[in-house]
C-alpha cells in the first residue's frame, strides 16, 4: 500500500497542479500552459505542390447520364483540406446509347466554378490531366455533358489526385478556417 501511494504521490508531481505556472521546464500543466501561450489559435494547413505522388484514388469504373453540352452535370469530386497546387488526373469515354456519332465533353471545375477547358472524350478511354490551385476547402472535380444532337452517357475511371506537401514557410503561411 505504501508502494501504491509513493507512485501515486510522484505522478503527481510529474503532472502538477492546472494551477501551476506556465513553464516549459516545469511539470506538465506547467509545460500545456507554456505551450498554449507561445501557440496561435486556428488551422495552419500545409501547403502542396502538384506532383506524380498519387495521395487519393477513386479508380471505379461509373457510368453517368449526362445533360446538353450548355449544362454540364458534376461526375466526380474530391474536396480538399490544405492550400497549393494539386494534379487531377482521371481516365474518360462517351458510350454512344444508340445515337450515332455521339460525344462526350468534360470539364474541370473548382468550387462549381470551371478551371478547365472543354476536352472532346474520345469512345475508348484516355487519361486527362490538369495542375489546380486549390485553397483550403476547395472541392474539384470533373463535369461532363454530351453534344446537344447526339445523346451518349459518360465513364470515369481512375480519379486520382496528386502532390507532395512541402514546408509553408517557402511558400508562404495560410490560415484556414474551413
Amino acid at each position: 500500500m505504501i508502494k501504491v501511494l509513493g507512485m501515486v504521490t510522484e505522478v503527481l508531481d510529474r503532472l502538477g497542479l492546472r494551477t501551476d505556472a506556465a513553464s516549459a521546464s516545469g511539470s506538465l500543466h506547467a509545460k500545456a500552459g507554456y505551450l498554449s501561450d507561445k501557440m496561435t489559435y486556428g488551422y495552419i494547413p500545409k501547403n502542396a505542390i502538384a506532383s506524380g505522388n498519387q495521395k487519393y484514388a477513386l479508380d471505379t469504373e461509373t457510368q453517368y447520364k449526362v445533360s446538353a453540352l450548355a449544362t454540364f452535370t458534376k461526375m466526380r469530386t474530391a474536396k480538399v483540406f490544405f492550400n497549393g497546387v494539386v494534379r487531377i488526373a482521371y481516365d474518360a469515354m462517351y458510350v454512344d446509347i444508340g445515337a450515332s456519332g455521339a460525344s462526350g465533353y468534360v470539364k474541370t471545375y473548382k468550387n462549381d466554378t470551371v478551371v478547365g477547358t472543354e476536352i472532346s472524350i474520345a469512345a475508348s478511354y484516355t487519361t486527362y490531366t490538369q495542375d489546380i490551385a486549390v485553397n483550403c476547402g476547395d472541392e474539384i472535380g470533373v463535369w461532363g455533358a454530351y453534344h446537344s444532337e447526339r445523346n451518349c452517357d459518360i465513364k470515369i475511371r481512375n480519379f486520382r489526385i496528386s502532390f507532395d506537401f512541402v514546408d509553408s514557410e517557402s511558400y508562404g503561411v495560410y490560415v484556414c478556417n474551413p
